[in-house]
C-alpha cells in the first residue's frame, strides 16, 4: 500500500513512494513497467473520518484507488489528477486542485485489490481556482465530498460542520 499525504491545499505532507511507470536499468536503457490503467478497471472510494466535525476541527478524508484488472497498471494520483471536491448543495466551496502545491503529477503502480491510500484534510476554507481570492471560512452546515479523476468518480460522503 502506498500512502501519500495531502494537505488542505493539496501539497504533500508526508513521504510519497510510488513505483515509477518506467525505470532505468544499469545500462541506462529504459525498462518499461506496467501500462496505464484502463478507467474501467479502476475504483475510487472516499471515506470521511467522521460524519460531524466540531468547530475548529478539520475534516479528514481517505481516498482509496484500487485496480480491478488482472495485470498491474499505473495510475496518476497527483494533485492535478485526483481531486477532492467539497460542495454545499450544488455549490462547490473547495477543491484540492484549486491551489496545488507539491506534486501535481504522481504516477503509482496499482495491483489488483491493493489500494493506494491518499489522506486529505480540509481547512474549512473556501478555495478559488489558482488561489486568486482570499480563503474565507465556510459556515457550519451540511456538506458533500466526492473524489474524482477524469471521468471516474468516488461515492459521495455527506458530513456536517458544527
Amino acid at each position: 500500500m502506498t500512502a501519500i499525504g495531502t494537505s488542505a491545499s493539496a501539497g504533500p505532507t508526508g513521504p510519497a513512494t510510488p513505483v515509477p511507470a518506467a525505470a532505468h536499468g544499469e545500462s541506462g536503457a529504459t525498462v518499461h513497467g506496467p501500462r496505464a490503467c484502463a478507467p474501467s478497471k479502476v475504483v475510487i472510494s472516499l471515506f470521511a473520518s467522521q460524519v460531524s466535525y466540531p468547530a475548529q476541527s478539520w475534516p479528514q478524508f481517505e481516498v482509496d484507488v484500487v485496480s480491478t484488472g488482472s495485470e498491474p497498471c499505473t495510475f496518476n494520483v497527483g494533485a492535478r489528477h485526483l481531486v477532492l471536491v467539497i460542495k454545499a448543495g450544488s455549490v462547490q466551496v473547495w477543491s484540492s486542485a484549486a491551489c496545488v502545491q507539491g506534486r501535481k503529477s504522481l504516477v503509482t503502480d496499482l495491483v489488483r485489490g491493493v489500494p493506494t491510500v491518499l489522506p486529505i484534510s480540509w481547512d474549512r476554507k473556501a478555495s478559488s481556482p489558482g488561489c486568486r481570492l482570499a480563503s474565507s471560512p465556510v459556515p457550519a452546515g451540511a456538506y458533500a465530498a466526492t473524489a474524482s479523476s477524469g471521468q471516474l468518480a468516488s461515492n459521495t460522503e455527506l458530513f456536517r460542520l458544527r
